[in-house]
């Protein structure tokens, strides 16, 4: 084919325009891969603060819990969220080891416990309200049954013990668990606490046994 230059056009290489669809094609791949790393930021997973830094996610109301006093302060413990660390100052009229209250307020967020305690809930909350009630609290919870028992009823020195029944599933401890020579808790307090721990446990599907770790961390040993 010839034009008024003379010219055959069919003969002109235009290398350029003979690659271009590569070229297309390698931009389009390199737009997918910056995309694919961070464009679309609704596929990127927020981290979940495990602090009390995190921001309210919604209200907690009259959880059944008891004030336990720790090695790192003191929080709330319930047999259905376990855990509870509360992030504004604690009332004084809430620091007694064992007290049972029904705890109101925000969640902030919700991880699970560092090394000592794998597969446990811990929860930073606000607490806003409370109620101490008058009788037993921990009497009639649903699916849960909490009793402090006499060690020396079970041959063992005096002291204390606990009897937790969560389902179908029966713990008798009329001894310090985790520690040799069958030795008591020394105050229905210290085996309330444990008690209440070993609840939590049996109804998140957790082993319920005790360490030595825990005893130290309730300050029981």
């Amino acid at each position: 084919m010839n034009n008024h230059l003379g010219l055959n056009l069919t003969k002109v290489k235009l290398p350029l325009f003979n690659r271009l669809p590569t070229i297309l094609l390698g931009m389009l791949c390199l737009v997918f891969m910056l995309c694919g790393a961070g464009c679309d930021d609704n596929d990127t997973p927020t981290p979940i603060v495990c602090d009390c830094s995190a921001d309210p996610t919604g209200p907690i109301t009259e959880i059944e819990s008891i004030v336990i006093r720790t090695t790192k302060g003191y929080y709330l413990l319930s047999p259905y969220k376990g855990f509870l660390n509360i992030c504004n100052p604690l009332d004084s009229s809430l620091r007694q080891d064992g007290l049972m209250i029904l705890a109101s307020g925000q969640l902030k967020s919700t991880c699970e416990m560092p090394n000592e305690y794998p597969g446990i809930q811990e929860n930073f909350v606000t607490l806003e309200n409370w109620k101490v009630p008058d009788d037993s609290l921990f009497a009639q919870l649903p699916g849960v049954e909490i009793r402090i028992i006499r060690s020396e009823d079970y041959g063992v020195p005096p002291g204390f013990g606990y009897y937790v029944t969560v389902g179908g599933m029966k713990i008798l401890q009329p001894h310090l668990p985790a520690v040799g020579g069958n030795q008591p808790f020394k105050t229905r307090v210290d085996a309330f606490k444990i008690a209440v721990l070993v609840a939590y446990k049996l109804k998140a599907g957790l082993h319920p046994a005790i360490a030595v770790n825990d005893l130290v961390f309730f300050k029981i040993i």
